[in-house]
């Protein structure tokens, strides 16, 4: 099932399969290593619109839940 990464299951690993947003959105995402066919997992999400923390490769990043919901993702 394709989703974006706010709605993801925390815990899981997902598959990235497409970043819907601009050319600077997109870079920023390329250099922390978020790239379509990547397998990240969703570790925390903070409740009341507070960051999103993913682990890619043992390390772990703070994202906002705008960049969080243009990241497209599919949940096996």
């Amino acid at each position: 099932m394709i989703m974006s990464l706010l709605y993801a299951p925390v815990g899981k690993k997902v598959k990235v399969i497409n970043i819907v947003g601009g050319f600077g959105l997109q870079r920023r995402l390329y250099a922390l290593g978020i790239v379509p066919g990547k397998l990240i997992k969703k570790v925390i999400q903070y409740p009341f619109g507070g960051p999103i923390i993913i682990e890619i490769g043992g390390t772990r990043f703070a994202i906002g839940r705008g960049m969080a919901a243009k990241i497209m993702v599919e949940v096996s």
